[in-house]
């Protein structure tokens, strides 16, 4: 195989982690864990992905503010001894078969509040605040300090990175968005204003896990709509995360609206978003990875061989 696809099955870096090949796994909700904790069903499922020889995983995201923004259910907790405990069962199982772990960072884009509140909104009979619109300046900021804290303490766990969502419609990605953020502050207006977010929490992660701690953004290139964010903001904007330091930048396309797309039907062809992925590398040159229906390893050797990944 190796002879046959030397680009995809030749070894590769992020940040300071070493690949065995180019193959990742992105994130995958299996909605296997319970009561946030890892069991047995979730850990033999990521041990067969990575003994089947993916380099890399990036696994279920821990709730990084125990209780205030813990979702329930399968959410992952690493809060405890004991939820530690499980999230290191798991990582040697994932590690033990030759794959690098990453654990994904992430926050609610809401947070439950009192009826009433200021910016508040009703979701079947519970009020949320939107954080894009409704946060504070220094609100904001501590939420960027908790993606740091969240980033130190997968680092002792044993995780060997981190990876930042700012796709998929989630918070980051909304201050992203020119449609859903509307702030008139320091947060919001132009691109350098709606990149402050981002660009904070790729300083505190890197301030409290540490410079040489590998670092990638599931970054949204294109949010396939009419007037939303899209590869003319996209490419300065991953400019800064270089410099920044973050390490790689896994590119994505959509929102919430267009997740239709975003998990590419039948109707679309292979390879669908590797064009965007190409337009980032253009424009960066820290590691860039590729995503969307890649389904046959010639596909991928051939995107890998012409540059665009």
């Amino acid at each position: 195989m190796s002879e046959k696809f030397p680009n995809l099955f030749g070894p590769a870096k992020i940040g300071g982690c070493e690949l065995r090949n180019r193959l990742i796994m992105s994130l995958y909700p299996t909605k296997y864990p319970a009561d946030g904790q890892v069991n047995d069903r979730y850990v033999e499922f990521w041990r067969a992905r990575a003994k089947g020889g993916v380099a890399m995983i990036v696994l279920d995201g821990a709730c990084l503010d125990y209780p205030a923004a813990y979702k329930g259910g399968p959410e992952l907790r690493m809060d405890t001894d004991a939820h530690a405990a499980g999230l290191k069962r798991l990582l040697q199982a994932v590690q033990g078969e030759g794959a690098m772990a990453f654990m994904q960072l992430n926050y609610p884009a809401g947070l439950a509040c009192e009826a009433g509140t200021p910016g508040a909104v009703e979701k079947k009979g519970r009020w949320m605040l939107p954080l894009v619109g409704g946060a504070t300046e220094a609100k904001l900021k501590e939420i960027a300090e908790t993606y740091g804290a969240g980033a130190a303490k997968a680092r002792r766990i044993g995780y060997d990175g981190v990876e930042v969502q700012a796709s998929w419609g989630d918070l980051v990605a909304q201050f992203l968005s020119p449609l859903s953020n509307k702030r008139t502050d320091g947060y919001g207006g132009s691109l350098a204003n709606r990149a402050r977010f981002l660009l904070e929490i790729v300083a505190a992660v890197k301030r409290s896990a540490g410079d040489d701690y590998p670092l990638q953004i599931k970054f949204v290139a294109d949010e396939l709509v009419a007037g939303g964010f899209g590869l003319d903001e996209a490419k300065p904007a991953a400019k800064e995360l270089e410099a920044a330091g973050v390490d790689a930048i896994l590119v994505n396309v959509g929102n919430k609206k267009t997740k239709k797309q975003t998990l590419p039907p039948h109707s679309l062809p292979p390879g669908v978003f590797v064009s965007f992925a190409a337009a980032i590398k253009s424009a960066v040159n820290i590691p860039v990875i590729a995503m969307g229906k890649i389904n046959t390893p010639a596909l991928a050797e051939e995107i890998l061989a012409g540059g665009q990944a």
